[in-house]
């Protein structure tokens, strides 16, 4: 039973699944397989399993193919829009009414089709207009907090940290993301860090005061000052650091 995570393809599929993820034979139809998740960089949201049967010559017969959803400790939710992942302006999502302070992390796959503004890091944004935010920068009515999101252009990222007459970027990136790429976008302790197919790409600075804390409301697809234009998906959040 050959396993693997949505979040970034097949990186954590076992190149010797035919001798390593082979079920336990229980009785009669019943057959029984245990899927680690420490075997699985220890993601939740969708997994993928399929069911082969494999005879005495070698031969493979592919029976079915499971998909589920397993939730970590640190899980907040997730969302998989499928076939319905082109945004264009015009759809956004609340993925989750919980708010993450302080430590989170947001998993998905994205490809922009409109560039976006880009900011030094640490400049008080002015020009608000025409952002292509895909993570809601959302600021509240609490003392010292501000509402952190992500802006994804295909010339590169920023991080905007939002409270009223506060809009400042904390992280940025310059680069072609033209193409879909994997993206892991974590806070820890206030600090914003950018991956991009498993790499860090970027890392940001800590809010400038007053600001202290930064948070999250994750709605998917909606700006303060723009909304994203291009495909999402497979988006897994967690309200931890990773």
């Amino acid at each position: 039973m050959p396993t693997w995570t949505i979040y970034n393809g097949q990186d954590d599929l076992d190149i010797d699944w035919e001798n390593n993820a082979v079920a336990t034979y229980i009785n009669n139809d019943t057959y029984k397989y245990h899927v680690n998740i420490v075997d699985h960089n220890n993601e939740a949201g969708r997994y993928h399993s399929d069911l082969y049967a494999i005879d005495k010559n070698n031969n493979k017969f592919l029976f079915a193919d499971i998909i589920y959803i397993y939730e970590t400790e640190d899980y907040v939710n997730s969302l998989y829009l499928d076939d319905d992942n082109n945004f264009e302006n015009d759809k956004n999502y609340l993925v989750s009414n919980d708010l993450l302070y302080t430590n989170f992390t947001y998993e998905f796959q994205a490809k922009p089709n409109v560039s976006t503004p880009i900011s030094s890091l640490g400049s008080y944004n002015y020009d608000r207009s025409g952002h292509n935010t895909l993570i809601l920068e959302a600021h509240l009515a609490e003392e010292n907090t501000a509402g952190i999101g992500l802006n994804i252009g295909t010339n590169g990222i920023i991080a905007v940290a939002h409270a009223p007459n506060y809009y400042y970027v904390l992280l940025n990136y310059i680069g072609d993301l033209s193409d879909s790429h994997w993206y892991k976008f974590t806070v820890k302790d206030n600090i914003p860090y950018l991956y991009i197919d498993g790499n860090l790409v970027a890392t940001g600075i800590e809010p400038v005061a007053p600001i202290k804390t930064l948070v999250s409301l994750p709605r998917i697809g909606q700006g303060s000052y723009g909304s994203f234009s291009g495909t999402a998906d497979n988006f897994v959040i967690y309200n931890t650091s990773r």
